[in-house]
């Protein structure tokens, strides 16, 4: 199983240290301008207080001067005093800023948080037993490039494909948490840029590339969708302690079972295959979970496949206690959204 790309939090860390201390560089310099502009300001308003040339002044007139000249000195020393603070606030601002910057504890093989319990989690299952044509290719490529989107930082994805050698073991591609890009983070404290660029090369990249791999089907000797489906399901970090888990399923939907039960045979339904020794021996946990169906329409079945949804998928997911359900729409048939009723406690 390849290793998914790694994410470096201690080279995070490091750019954003340098950017709180190259912002807390030019802050100094600003205020030290704005202080020289202060002291002039009051070296002025002072010479301004003295009587110039001169002429006579009599005593009383002396008296309320000197009352005055201490009044605006007391003034000018609390402005003075109060404008010198706020400078000094200014000066401590970025470097507090860079000494309470810490990023979460990452785990370095997925990028997800070791701090906190995951949150999200969309798996995406590719039935690759069968062939891809170029416009199944470009759906596919959509759908997951939009599940990878509406993900929230954090929150992770992870791509499974069926395999046509080896239909039984499905293999993982990727399975990575979102770090966020550029958008995600506050420009003051943090390098939007070196965001993005770490964002585009740590999950983007690797994403895409297992999207790419999962569009590479072959024909295979059996299609044991249902099984894979639940094998997925049941993944050790998908679990119901998750608040959001999303399952996406690209297939073409024909269980196939090869001398046994087939979705090609006629009246074929999801009753015959409980009954039948290719059923599910375990259960199909899937309460709680929201489900998609991205179907890769086949028009040389396009009728098997219609009935295969209404027959076998629909009942099927509300056994299995799916909280919603959606097929999305293809050429011959329009979307459906949430057609399973809940499940029964």
């Amino acid at each position: 199983m390849p290793s998914p790309a790694r994410i470096d939090p201690l080279a995070l860390a490091g750019d954003l240290l340098m950017k709180a201390e190259a912002d807390l560089a030019k802050a100094r310099v600003e205020t030290r301008a704005s202080l020289d502009a202060l002291a002039g300001e009051v070296e002025t308003r002072y010479a301004a207080l003295h009587v110039p040339g001169g002429g006579l002044v009599s005593r009383s007139d002396r008296r309320n001067r000197r009352g005055r000249h201490k009044r605006d000195a007391r003034g000018g020393n609390a402005l003075g005093i109060a404008l010198i603070g706020a400078a000094g606030l200014a000066l401590a601002a970025p470097a507090g800023a860079a000494t309470f910057i810490r990023l979460p504890p990452l785990d370095p093989d997925t990028g997800c948080r070791l701090d906190q319990p995951l949150a999200a989690h969309t798996l995406v299952l590719v039935d690759a037993t069968d062939r891809f044509e170029a416009r199944h290719v470009c759906r596919l490529r959509a759908a997951l490039q939009q599940e990878r989107d509406r993900l929230a930082r954090f929150g992770r994805l992870t791509i499974i494909r069926i395999d046509a050698s080896d239909p039984r073991e499905p293999r993982r591609l990727v399975s990575l948490c979102d770090p966020g890009d550029g958008n995600s983070v506050n420009a003051l404290i943090a390098n939007t840029g070196e965001a993005q660029r770490r964002w585009e090369r740590g999950f983007t990249v690797p994403v895409d590339d297992a999207i790419a791999a999962a569009g590479r089907a072959g024909g295979g000797a059996s299609s044991p969708i249902v099984e894979a489906l639940a094998t997925a399901a049941s993944e050790p970090d998908f679990g119901p302690e998750i608040a959001a888990r999303r399952l996406v399923l690209a297939s073409d939907l024909l269980e196939h079972h090869p001398g046994g039960f087939r979705l090609f045979l006629p009246n074929a339904d999801f009753a015959g295959f409980k009954a039948s020794a290719d059923g599910l021996r375990g259960d199909l946990a899937l309460r709680g979970i929201d489900v998609r169906i991205i179907p890769i329409d086949r028009e040389d079945q396009a009728e098997r496949q219609h009935d295969a949804i209404a027959r076998f998928w629909v009942p099927l997911l509300a056994e299995a206690g799916a909280a919603s359900v959606t097929f999305d729409a293809t050429p011959a048939a329009p979307a459906i959204t949430s057609p399973v009723p809940p499940a029964s406690e």
